[in-house]
């Protein structure tokens, strides 16, 4: 064999184990960005879990949320209904809203507000303005001291906001889902904390 083709022998072979080798890299290179990730998402559910307030907490802020997404869908879903009554009658209307009593002052219960976590004040602050804003309408267009044409006017308006509010609450209870885990806020809660503490 003449010594250029035995060179291009030696070279290729050598090439085939630098390839080798640099895939052998490559692969041990992506295993050790996979348990990194796996770490750092082992470490930030870890984190989470630490961080989470007490259950009571969350089903608090929940509640009031779903309270108001409740009150605000029943002005949208009941809009016509509720601009035949205020065209047709020049009495009072009534609304049946759970949660709803002609001002802001006592929708958060203080107390309650207190003991939360500040992401959760925040969360519960905001729905209580979005709830605010569609309900202050209410009074003026449910009543008969007001002109039916401002009545009238005035609940395209309360509608719109009250659709606004239904949208943006129904986000902050996906988030507040997403965020915490079902398994806490569905544990059973049958004993108190100490119940489970040693005799010492």
């Amino acid at each position: 064999m003449e010594a250029p083709i035995i060179i291009a022998i030696v070279v290729g072979i050598c090439n085939l184990v630098a390839l080798g080798f640099v895939c052998r890299q490559t692969y041990l290179t992506s295993k050790s960005v996979q348990l990194s990730e796996a770490n750092l998402r082992e470490s930030q559910q870890a984190r989470a879990i630490s961080n989470l307030p007490r259950a009571y907490s969350i089903i608090y802020v929940q509640n009031c949320l779903e309270g108001w997404v409740k009150d605000l869908k029943l002005l949208v879903d009941n809009e016509k209904k509720l601009r035949e009554m205020v065209k047709s009658s020049d009495a009072d209307i009534k609304i049946d809203t759970r949660r709803w009593f002609g001002q802001a002052k006592g929708l958060i219960h203080k107390t309650s507000y207190n003991h939360l976590p500040d992401w959760l004040k925040e969360i519960l602050v905001v729905g209580a303005q979005y709830y605010y804003e569609g309900m202050c309408l209410v009074d003026t267009v449910c009543s008969s001291k007001e002109k039916k044409e401002v009545r009238l006017g005035l609940m395209n308006d309360m509608v719109e906001r009250a659709r606004q509010g239904v949208t943006q609450m129904t986000k902050m209870l996906a988030f507040i889902n997403k965020l915490v885990p079902q398994w806490y806020l569905e544990s059973p809660a049958s004993l108190n904390d100490s119940d489970f503490w040693d005799k010492g």
